[in-house]
């Protein structure tokens, strides 16, 4: 028997429609996932070509050629008629700014912070993170500066196109409620995601199987420690957590918990790791969110695949699942 007729929920980046993204596995219908997002967004598909997507639609992005779910936070694009970037000026507090274009061009900054962003080519994306003071900063454009933005943060995020105001794009959420007994089991089981954090910027990120609250839950977080990944278990008011580094929270890491009366186990990118050799009591997890049960450390990155299975996985079989 192959993993995946073992498994009881697959999710793909594939077939989606407005608030909604589908399971592979069931196809009942039971393990699809329910996204919103306020506002339209971009994001960059299989032609390599950025375009537009209606709001709720959630986004498959191929930026790195091979499709993921992508979820970001809300931001706002504060440079004007962005498509073509001319010379302005905007207004600016003393908060982390991320600028970015794409283009041979060069965008000079004065004012309020003094620096330069030059572009390396039409289809490359360059960025500049810099803290400015409050006051006025100038953008002094020359050459050829395409789908330009700046954006409060300490990275840049997906473009958000602009006319003569403004643009906000608000957040991505990604979660299901009532998941049934016939897609998880309390007393073993293993969950595994292929995830990467949109920033290294040690901000919590999760994805967590929960009861909706902390006395039962499943988690798998981009940790508050640079290239850290958090694996915690709570069952009954216990918790368990391990700590794994990795080389790059930004590259796409394959994460795996296993659960059962023989123990505790994570798995990161095919190599075995031990939360407890006892076992844990878990009851009611019927949901799933990108983020906590509560809102907070929502997951902001993108998403490869996830997969639920009924039964504790063998070594072999998690390594296998897990090793890139």
């Amino acid at each position: 028997m192959s993993l995946l007729t073992q498994a009881s929920l697959i999710l793909t980046p594939t077939a989606y429609k407005a608030n909604k993204l589908y399971s592979v596995v069931p196809s009942s219908g039971n393990g699809d996932l329910t996204t919103t997002r306020a506002t339209t967004a971009t994001r960059v598909n299989s032609s390599g070509v950025i375009e537009n997507v209606a709001t709720g639609i959630p986004r498959i992005d191929y930026t790195n050629t091979s499709p993921s779910i992508l979820l970001e936070p809300q931001r706002t694009n504060r440079i004007l008629n962005s498509a073509t970037v001319v010379t302005q000026t905007i207004t600016t507090t003393a908060v982390a700014n991320t600028l970015s274009f794409y283009g041979t061009g060069t965008i000079t900054l004065s004012g309020t912070f003094s620096g330069s962003l030059v572009g390396t080519g039409a289809s490359n994306r360059v960025s500049l993170t810099f803290t400015p003071t409050a006051g006025n900063l100038v953008l002094t454009v020359s050459g050829s500066c395409t789908n330009g933005q700046l954006e409060i943060g300490s990275y840049a995020t997906s473009y958000i196109p602009t006319t003569s105001s403004i643009v906000t794009r608000n957040l991505d959420d990604i979660s299901k409620t009532g998941i049934s007994t016939d897609i998880l089991n309390l007393s073993e089981g293993t969950f595994y995601i292929e995830i990467a954090s949109i920033a290294n910027d040690l901000i919590q990120k999760s994805i967590q199987i929960s009861d909706g609250s902390d006395n039962n839950l499943i988690m798998i977080s981009a940790y508050t420690i640079s290239n850290l990944i958090r694996f915690t278990i709570i069952g009954s008011g216990t918790t368990y957590t391990l700590n794994v580094t990795v080389s790059d929270i930004t590259s796409f890491n394959k994460c795996l918990l296993k659960w059962s009366s023989g123990g505790l186990f994570a798995y990161v990118n095919g190599i075995k790791y031990t939360l407890t050799l006892s076992s844990v009591i878990l009851s009611a997890l019927n949901r799933i969110y990108f983020k906590q049960w509560w809102g907070g450390t929502p997951f902001y990155g993108k998403c490869k695949g996830m997969q639920i299975y009924k039964t504790a996985l063998t070594d072999a079989e998690c390594a296998s699942l897990t090793t890139l």
